[in-house]
């Protein structure tokens, strides 16, 4: 893993910048990586002052992968407008930019019951993004446990898990034409963040906790 730095976007109206510290990311002692959100007042790369730090690590120019089952063993922090989240982006992300690149979403939270699972791609003859998504909602909340999420990745098809259950699948077949399927074309690597607030999470509240911790057991990749 390599940590990414600066207010990157990946997470739309996000509040804080994402560092490599180690109060922001480091492993617990008890053998999980934790990333942790911080509420504390910085100016990031971009000059832009926020109000919070955090975290993003990725798997870029250092591992990436095609099709097999992807899990991650983790648990997620309590608290409104926090969005932790795990997912891929094809490696020619630096050459043709978003969407064109694909995009699978292993999972994403903006509360604590549901986990969504989505994939991005480009439409032909637009310059905009298509997005398929779907969700699995807990009775109780995920947060301060640990739970699997996690993707089976296929040629032609993808399916979202929760502790090993399948939930969702979205196959080439099924997309409408001209949405572009990205995803047996090649290789995507992983990213692993805990954004604060975004035009999806909304703002924490002043109930939210901080530190904020997205604990990791273990992230695997079977092939």
């Amino acid at each position: 893993w390599s940590a990414a730095l600066g207010a990157w976007g990946s997470s739309p109206g996000a509040l804080e910048p994402d560092t490599g510290n180690p109060a922001n990311v480091s492993t617990d002692g008890q053998g999980n990586l934790t990333l942790t959100a911080l509420q504390q007042t910085v100016t990031g790369p971009d000059g832009k002052t926020r109000g919070y730090t955090s975290a993003r690590i990725e798997s870029a120019g250092l591992r990436s992968f095609q099709y097999g089952r992807i899990e991650a063993r983790m648990s997620i922090p309590a608290g409104s407008g926090l969005w932790p989240q795990l997912w891929m982006l094809g490696d020619n992300m630096g050459s043709v930019g978003w969407p064109n690149c694909g995009e699978i979403d292993i999972m994403e939270m903006v509360d604590q019951t549901s986990v969504y699972g989505t994939i991005h791609g480009p439409v032909t003859g637009s310059s905009a993004a298509y997005t398929v998504q779907g969700r699995v909602t807990s009775p109780t909340s995920l947060a301060g446990g640990f739970h699997t999420y996690g993707v089976v990745w296929t040629p032609g098809s993808i399916t979202w898990t929760l502790d090993g259950t399948p939930y969702s699948t979205v196959a080439r077949s099924s997309l409408p034409g001209g949405d572009q399927w990205m995803f047996d074309s090649q290789r995507f690597h992983l990213v692993l963040d805990l954004a604060v607030g975004g035009n999806w999470a909304g703002a924490p509240s002043a109930s939210t906790q901080f530190p904020a911790r997205l604990s990791v057991d273990w992230i695997r990749v079977y092939q």
